[in-house]
């Protein structure tokens, strides 16, 4: 078995070496933007984890992996966004049993975000292309869960448990990047497409996943 250290190594080598291969991920090398989020699903499984959060946080990688891969093919296609919003079905997935509780407030206050973006980014999409509106409405509420979730796990967790809170607060740090990173990769899709943006956004996305993945090691 690997140790969490060894893991973040050989995930951090691949992501260095796909930015520099692709120009600061400027670059749509598919297998190469793909390949990070791969290994670190198979790095999952060499973890000692439970087997079902084991599994569900491989799948939620190798999803994302995916999506990755078709949103490099067509940044404006559908197919990315049923992927990453299958990932972060499968990362809720991976914890979810230790989600006593959510804070209301927390809910009321993702909902508020998760509505300003759809007024921000998909306003004018739903009118235009509704079908493409809905999907991309449904990966933001999917980060909206994992952001609520996340937070009340922090505020309401394993209190008694330092690793557990520690990898609460990982979780939360991981889904809020996570989240960021979609939000500038729709806003650089549909709106302003830079690739300064595009490169930021990347480097979001793959620290964010690193963060995912510490989280569960701790938390499992």
């Amino acid at each position: 078995m690997l140790s969490p250290a060894q893991c973040l190594a050989i995930y951090g080598g691949s992501t260095v070496l796909a930015y520099i291969e692709t120009s600061k991920f400027e670059k749509n090398h598919h297998i190469l933007l793909s390949a990070p989020l791969v290994i670190l699903s198979i790095l999952t499984l060499a973890t000692t984890m439970n087997p079902k959060a084991r599994f569900a946080t491989a799948m939620s990688f190798l999803m994302s992996a995916i999506a990755t891969y078709f949103q490099s093919v067509n940044r404006t296609g559908p197919a990315s966004a049923i992927f990453y919003t299958i990932a972060n079905v499968f990362y809720y997935f991976s914890y979810r049993d230790i989600v006593t509780s959510v804070s209301s407030p927390i809910v009321f206050l993702a909902a508020c975000v998760s509505f300003g973006q759809f007024l921000h980014l998909l306003q004018d999409l739903l009118v235009a292309i509704p079908f493409l509106a809905t999907i991309l409405t449904i990966l933001l509420a999917s980060h909206v869960v994992i952001l609520a979730t996340s937070a009340s796990l922090c505020q309401n967790g394993q209190h008694g448990d330092y690793d557990a809170r520690q990898a609460s607060t990982v979780r939360l740090i991981g889904a809020v990047l996570a989240w960021l990173s979609a939000f500038l990769l729709l806003i650089n899709s549909f709106q302003t497409h830079t690739k300064e943006l595009h490169s930021v956004s990347r480097i979001i996305f793959y620290l964010g996943n690193a963060m995912l993945f510490i989280a569960n090691e701790r938390a499992f």
